[in-house]
């Protein structure tokens, strides 16, 4: 190739270049998403925040339970917000969002955590499971589940209990005679994509 020919090599390459960013000016676009996490009527620290879309981004709550991404590209996201309460169990929404521009979604609220109280064995073959009535709005349902893996989360457990009243905080669980050890967890579900995992309590028998 003359030196002529690969002068006009260069200039069809910059035409062509230059054509696909005139078409697609937002190629090398990016946005800031920001956000506050507030849980108990409080904003809080150290609230996991996840966005998973084109590109996955993970980041924590500052001690203002403000959390902000830059340098995010557009496109449809999938928003996970969760806290880890030490004693009561977790609260996480869910969210799923087109976003497009620069994006502050406000004050972000986690439903309060519904939780185990000390559980009643009334003999060796029956437990009482009682939890602590929902104070959120827009509740859906309870769900009570039963693993015989300590760590396990409810959507690995064996269903055992359903209900859509506020008011059904009890379940009594008989002995199923197939394993030595059971581990409990109960779930409460509202309108507004946000869900609350309690803490997990253990049934043994020697």
């Amino acid at each position: 190739m003359n030196f002529r020919h690969f002068l006009l090599f260069i200039v069809i390459i910059c035409f062509f270049s230059c054509s696909n960013s005139s078409v697609n000016p937002d190629v090398n676009k990016y946005i800031i998403v920001s956000g506050t996490v507030h849980f108990a009527d409080s904003p809080i620290q150290n609230a996991s925040v996840v966005l998973e879309g084109p590109n996955q981004y993970i980041g924590l709550s500052n001690n203002l339970g403000k959390f902000e991404f830059n340098q995010v590209k557009p496109g449809s996201y999938e928003i996970a917000i969760q806290y880890q309460e030490p004693v009561k169990g977790l609260s996480r929404v869910e969210l799923s969002k087109e976003l497009e521009n620069d994006t502050n979604f406000g004050n972000l609220i986690l439903p309060q955590i519904v939780h185990f109280l000390e559980p009643n064995i009334s003999n060796d073959t029956a437990l009482g499971l009682v939890w602590t009535k929902s104070v959120e709005p827009g509740f859906k349902r309870y769900g009570l589940y039963r693993h015989n893996n300590e760590s396990f989360i409810a959507r690995d457990g064996e269903l055992l209990f359903m209900s859509e009243s506020l008011d059904d905080t009890l379940y009594v669980d008989s002995w199923p005679n197939s394993s030595s050890i059971y581990f409990y967890r109960v779930v409460a579900e509202y309108d507004d994509h946000g869900i609350t995992e309690s803490n997990i309590i253990y049934w043994i028998i020697n």
